[in-house]
Formats: structure tokens, sequence, C-alpha cells
């Protein structure tokens, strides 16, 4: 029953453009789509309905395109062949627009021409908006659906609102878009389905609202309106101060009464009626508004009033004239309705970027209702902030107060002043490195310290709190930071310390066979080169330094040991005999053959045993087979020694006249002697205490002698000093000047590499974190390559020291006042003490600078 209205817009190039360029606007009833169609490249009817169909104004549609050439004067006719206007030159792009009377809106009835902006098209002559077929209701049975007009002049300004069959709507501008209104009207629950259509022309604005079957059949009641504030500035904009004026211009026009089929309505058959026509016949109706007196600051909101808050005052929410201000919102005390008779109460509007500055109404207004950014949600300054610059058209700023001792959600710290190199940077942006910012309980503001002196930068001043480490303690573990990681039980990977492998009690890796030292409560505390076991392996023994084990190496002629030397031997091989006869030279030794006054009872590989008293040597299979006899006694044929006197005598022969060979007397040996020959004080033995030296008994052996294993005093080697525990040049006890030092029973005359010469004058081992020492394990004189090859003083660091610096693979002092330094020299310094005198580095010297004063030794 209906067909829906078509438009066209044709763009002309100029003669001689073959293609339009740039960017052409649509838009319709009042409102522009927001994308732009680009000519560029060619537009397609998709694209053209795309863009419309996204305004609020249109419904559905169908575009049609199609494009021409010319090169004269062009007719441009309707589709009903009428000629409307002639366009001379160029190319002709023809957008055809066909309402379809179907969505939301409808877009039923005549609509507005579309809106054309063609500013940025490029090679354009002209362009032109056309109605080429009118909306047309058909005969019989169909519906008509009605038209009101609110027309007003153009220069009307303020607020209205309409009533509809006994409802109000919301006041909306005088000024508002078509949308605005028909918003307004549906929100009604006696409004349906409306399209409200906004146009001006010959100074007259006009709203028309059409009323949509099925929604809206047959004639409607009468919009009206139900309160306005308006003002004609063509009238010089005067507006009465105490009451309404008595007339505006305002009309509602009924341009077409709505019709329904017989029986629906109060219409019968219908027509063929064109709407335009139509409204060209309509008869205007002026409507006149009695307003009742209101008098604005009587304390009671009446009709035209926005507000009343009891007074004539302004700058308090409500202006002398009953109007909110701007920035200000107010409510009535009546909650019911409009709240019509009730009083006004006014306040600010907090987050609207508007500062009320009368009165202080205001402390801040930051444009939001965020807390924590210098203006409160309750538009009040925070602690810690300033804000300036609002106004009525200017939201406040505001910004943190740097050193007011206040730490503001912006700043990093704030200690209460703004001075550098005290922790805290000048703009509060940053904690200073080498120093520690916390807001103690119940304090506002920063309290800076110095962090633990082995830090670069750190969370807290604990030890363990370094977030990166000085280049004197470069090593990081667990929050801590140390100059080695070794007496941790750590190794060094990169600058971190990692853990050893659980055997190790020191290392250089995180394996098992990277151990310095070993975990002396494991079950592994012996130390074998890098590795540690449970016991020492065969052919070694386990050597004690301290609180540490190591297993080193037997004497070449043991199968076992107990101790080093060729005198801790506990087992020998099969080809040689384990001599333990006590106070032998011998004795711990692995022998070839047993020595003189012992023997082998077990043949070939076994334990050397004393041999009887009687024997001076024997061989088996007793300890009384004698194969030799003291002085003085006579070896028998069965292997025994007899004497001619008793033990502790000597044979004295006799001589002179008449003495038979072999006559003498027995007589007694000297109470030393146990046995002696010739002469009672020719001792050839010697009691329980005695040892024979030079056929005399003493109770010690001169120097440079030893106890045999015979019980006699014998020569040491020559290389030992005064004393020796044997004839071999491994049984030093002491040395003699030209070899002093003691080294496993050798005398040397100097300790070797890796060893130093304790007070006794004997070469003991250096500790493992030393190359080299002197005086003890632990006063390095050179450093291992492997770890902590730096010496300091006498220490070994992986590396130098706070106050020191790398000369060559030693430390040396830093000048001046450096805490680190790069060379001997007071302008060398890159790091100052952050306290004392001096806690400023100023072109690598360290100094009390500008705006500080040395006080007590203090900067």
């Amino acid at each position: 029953p209906y067909e829906g209205e078509v438009q066209a817009v044709l763009l002309v190039g100029a003669l001689g453009i073959e293609r339009l360029d740039g960017f052409l606007a649509l838009g319709f009833n009042g409102l522009w789509a927001p994308r732009k169609l680009l000519l560029t490249y060619g537009v397609t009817a998709a694209q053209v309905a795309e863009s419309l169909s996204e305004l609020d104004t249109v419904g559905d549609l169908r575009v049609r395109m199609s494009s021409t050439t010319h090169n004269g004067t062009v007719p441009v006719t309707n589709s009903e062949g009428n000629t409307t206007f002639e366009v001379a030159e160029g190319v002709i792009m023809r957008i055809e627009v066909e309402f379809l009377l179907t969505g939301r809106p409808a877009n039923r009835g005549e609509q507005p021409l579309l809106q054309v902006d063609t500013s940025l098209v490029v090679g354009l002559a002209s362009h032109v908006a056309t109605r080429e077929r009118s909306y047309r209701t058909l005969l019989n049975g169909t519906y008509v659906d009605e038209e009101q007009t609110i027309s007003m002049a153009d220069t009307v300004t303020g607020t209205l609102a309409l009533e509809f069959s006994g409802e109000h709507t919301q006041v909306f501008d005088a000024n508002a878009p078509a949308m605005a209104v028909r918003d307004a009207l549906v929100a009604l629950s006696s409004v349906g389905d409306v399209e409200v259509l906004k146009s001006a022309a010959d100074g007259v604005r006009s709203f028309l609202v059409r009323f949509l079957h099925p929604t809206h059949v047959g004639p409607q009641p009468r919009l009206s309106v139900a309160n306005a504030t308006l003002t004609d500035s063509a009238a010089g904009g005067e507006q009465a101060r105490r009451q309404l004026s008595g007339e505006e211009l305002l009309a509602v026009d009924v341009g077409v009464e709505g019709v329904a089929p017989e029986g629906e309505g109060s219409a019968a058959n219908i027509v063929e009626e064109d709407p335009v026509a139509a409204e060209a016949n309509a008869t205007v109706t002026a409507i006149s508004f009695v307003a009742p007196v209101v008098v604005c600051g009587d304390g009671s909101i009446g009709t035209g009033e926005a507000c009343d808050d009891g007074n004539g005052d302004g700058g308090d929410g409500c202006t002398p004239l009953c109007a909110v201000e701007e920035g200000w919102a107010c409510k009535s005390s009546v909650t019911v309705g409009s709240g019509l008779g009730g009083t006004s109460s006014c306040t600010p509007v907090c987050g609207d970027g508007k500062r009320i500055l009368a009165g202080d109404a205001e402390g801040c207004d930051d444009g939001n209702l965020a807390d924590g950014d210098g203006c409160s949600a309750a538009c009040t300054v925070e602690l810690g902030y300033v804000c300036d610059g609002g106004s009525l058209n200017r939201a406040d700023t505001c910004t943190t107060v740097c050193g007011d001792g206040i730490l503001s959600a912006t700043e990093v710290c704030d200690d209460g002043n703004r001075v550098p190199d005290d922790g805290c940077a000048a703009e509060c942006s940053a904690v200073e490195d080498g120093y520690a910012c916390s807001v103690p309980d119940g304090g506002m503001g920063s309290v800076c310290s110095p962090c633990h002196e082995s830090c670069a930068t750190c969370s807290s001043t604990a030890e363990d709190a370094c977030t990166s480490c000085r280049s004197a303690y470069p090593f990081s573990s667990e929050g801590r930071c140390v100059e080695t990681c070794t007496p941790l039980g750590r190794y060094a990977n990169g600058l971190l310390c990692q853990p050893c492998e659980s055997s190790c009690g020191t290392c250089v890796g995180g394996t098992a066979s990277d151990c310095l030292s070993c975990a002396a409560a494991s079950a592994t505390p012996y130390r074998s080169g890098s590795e540690c076991l449970a016991s020492c392996a065969d052919g070694t023994f386990a050597f004690a330094s301290g609180e540490d084990w190591t297993c080193l190496a037997c004497d070449a002629t043991c199968e076992a040991c107990a101790m080093e030397g060729s005198n801790g031997c506990t087992a020998c091989s099969n080809s040689t005999h384990l001599s333990l006869a006590a106070g032998l030279s011998s004795q711990g030794a692995c022998v070839e053959s047993c020595p003189q006054g012992t023997f082998a009872p077990g043949g070939e590989g076994s334990v050397c045993e004393p041999c009887d008293v009687s024997c001076s040597a024997c061989d088996g299979p007793t300890n009384s087979s004698c194969t030799s006899c003291r002085a003085g006694d006579v070896l028998s044929s069965d292997g025994e020694c007899a004497s001619d006197c008793e033990a502790g005598h000597y044979f004295l022969p006799q001589y002179g006249f008449g003495a038979l060979e072999g006559e003498g007397t027995c007589e007694l040996c000297a109470a030393e002697c146990r046995t002696c020959v010739n002469a009672s004080t020719v001792c050839t033995s010697c009691g329980d205490t005695g040892i024979l030296h030079a056929h005399s008994c003493v109770d010690t052996c001169p120097a440079g002698t030893y106890v045999s294993a015979g019980g006699t005093c014998e020569a040491c080697h020559a290389s030992c000093g005064d004393s020796c525990a044997g004839d071999g040049a491994t049984d030093c006890t002491s040395c003699s000047s030209d070899a002093p030092y003691l080294l496993l029973g050798s005398c040397l005359a100097a300790c070797p590499e890796g060893m130093f010469d304790d007070e006794a004058q004997s070469c003991q081992t250096c500790s493992h974190s030393c190359g080299s020492c002197r005086g003890s394990a632990t006063t390095c004189t050179s450093c291992p390559t492997s770890v902590n090859p730096y010496l300091s003083g006498s220490t070994c660091v992986a590396a130098c020291p706070r106050g020191t610096y790398l000369n060559g693979e030693t430390c040396a002092a830093c000048g001046g006042a450096c805490a680190a330094c790069s060379g001997p020299g007071a302008s060398q310094c890159t790091e100052c003490y952050p306290t004392g005198a001096a806690p400023h580095l100023v072109v690598g010297e360290c100094v009390c600078t500008q705006g500080y004063a040395v006080a007590n030794g203090t900067c």
C-alpha cells in the first residue's frame, strides 16, 4: 500500500576530470554519517548504504550507483520526466537512495533531503540533492499516518517540554536534534512508534512529528507545551525576572490527520493524498500560555524555575533569576514528580572539571572522582598535593609537593627536603643509589638511610637486602654481597654465588669433583684431590690440617701407611718386611731384610720381630735361633750363645809366669753395663735405661746420632742436623743451618711452593686460598689463578675490597677519601663513603659539596 521516497545526489565534475577524488560526507535529518566516503578508488552502493545505516535517523534503504561523462550542458530530470535544472561540464556520479519503509525509523512520509558535504572533494564543479519520487499512500484499506508540526522562530532559545495524552516529556533544548525530541516522546507510555523530522527555513525552526501505525491509528491527541523557559533573541533577549512572559512564539500544526480503514478508526475509505499538498493547506493555530505568577527567591520552586533556594543571592548554586548556576546541581526537597513546590538545596558538581571558587565551595575539581590523584572524590585537596588553575572554564591541575615530608602516590620518596645526595632525589622521583627509604609506622614521610656497606643499591638497610653490589663485594648470595663465595660453601657463577655439591665444604664449581675442602660433618670428610671420600684410598693416609682432612700419598716403599715418610708404613709388599721393633731407626719402615737383632718368622713379606736378648742376630724359626752372639759370648752348633762367665761379668785372663792359656777369673762388670768385655767399664750392652755409645752406657745419644735397633748410638745422615730417627736422608728430625727446613724427614734449603716454615722450622701446607704463604697458613704472599686471584694485604680475594683498586695482581689503597677508585689519586674516586666529611662525588673527588657544611666530622 506504500511506495517509499527516492532521493538522488549528483556530483558533477569539472570538464576533463575523469574521476573525482577526496572524501564525500553524507547526512540526514540533522545528523552526519560518522564515516566519510573515499572517492579516490571509486565508491560502491554497499559502502554508501553502510555509511547511512549508521545514523539513528535512517531505517532500511536501498542504494543504486551510476556514473557517466559529458562534454557540455547536461539536463537533469526526475523520475516523472520533469526537467528540474541543468548542469554543465565533466563527470557525473549519481547516488540514488530509496527509503524502504521498514526498520526503525520507517522513514514514512516526506523525508528531509539528504545532506551533502563536498568540502573535501577534489575536481568537483557542482553538486545537488533532489527528491526523485515522493512518498505515496495507495487507495482502499490503507492507513494514513498523522503528522503534527511544532514551529517556532529560529531565534528562540531555552528549554521546553511537551504534553501528550496527559503525560509530560523530559525537558529538552529548543534547538535539540530531531532524535533527542523523538527520544523524549517515545519515553512516554502513551506514545508508540513516531518519527521526528527537523527543518529550518525562512526564519522558522520546525519539528514534524509523524505518528506511525500500527501503534497509532486514526486521529491522535494534540501535542501541547507543558513547560517552557524560552527567550527570543530577536526581541533583545529580555525575559521577566519574576514571572514568565504571557505569549510565546510556539505553534502546533496538524498537517495530516490520521486515518484508518473503515471499522478501525474514525475515517472511511482513504483517498490518495499528497502529504506535501496537505501540509500547504493546513491551518496553523497559535497556542497561548497563561503562566502562573512565580516569585523567584520565595523558597518554593514554581513553573519556569529551575531552582529556588529561598534567597535572591548568586554564587550559591541558584541565580537571582532561579536558574541553576554553572558547575552546580540543585535538588528539590519535594522528591516526587518534578519537584514543584519544594525548596532547592544546591551543591557544586564534584568531578565535572568546573571548580566553584566562591566561598571555597570546592577545594579543587580535576574533572574526575578518583582518589589518589591530588583531588579527592569529595573535591578536597589530598595531603601532599597542591591543586591550581581551576575555574568554571578549566579543571584543576594537581601536583605533588616534593619536600613537604609527605609521601604522595606519585612520589617515590619524600624526606622533607629537596636536597640531593641524602638518599631521596631532589625531585622525589627516585631513591638514590646506596640508600633505602621507608615510611616508619605512624609517619607520613620517608626516612632514608645508607645501605649496608656491601650494597650498591638495596631494599632496606639489612645486610641481606642488597639489590646490586658494590665493586668491592661483587658476588651476590641470597641478597648479600660478598667479596668471595668460597667461605659460604658456594662458588662464583658469573657474579652469582651458587651452592657447592653437598659433599664439598668449599668448592670452585658445582660438581662433586670441584671440592676445595670437604664438609666435616658429612659422610665423606676426606679430600683426595678435588673429591671428597668416606675414607682414604689404599696407598694414602688421612692428614689433618685444622678441621680439614686430606688424603696424602704414602711413601713409595709402603703398601699402606698411617703417616707421612718411610717410617709411616702399616703394610708392605710381598718382597719386603715391615720393621716394627721399638727403638729402631727402621721402625714403621718397609725393608728388604730385617735389621740386626730382628728376624722374619713368617718368611718373605712378614713382619720383623726382635731376636732373643742372648743373640746379636737371629734368623728363626724362633727368636733364640742365633746367628751371632754379643761380644764375649760363644755361638754353639745348635745356634745358642753361651759365655764362660755369668751375665754381668767379664773374663779376666791370667797373665804372668806359669799362667796357662784360657786361665783367668770372671770379674763383675760396672753397674751401668749389662755385659762387658776385657774390663768392667768396657760395656758391650747396657741395662734397661742405658744406651751403648763407644763402649759406654749413656742416658741419651749425643748430637748427630740416634738409637739403633741394637740399643746403640749410630751416626745420622750427613744432611740432618743434631737429631734423626735413622741413618737415611729422610730420617732427620732436625736440620743444620745449611738446609734448615724439615719436610717429611728431609732437610731442605727452602720450603716448596704452597708451604711455609713454622716456628719449629718445619714446612707446613698453606691454606687452599693461598698460592704461597709466609709465617702462617693464611698469610698469603701470592694467590691461585683459579679462585680469589688478587692479593689484598695478606689475603687472596676475588675482587679488591672497598678503598682499594687493582694494581697488577695486587690490591693497592685508594687516595683521598675514596670508597672506591680507579687509581691512587684523590681525583680518581668512583664512589664515596655515604657518611663522614666527604660523601659527595664531584669530578672524581669526594667532597662535602655546595649547600652542605662539615660539623663534627660529618657533612
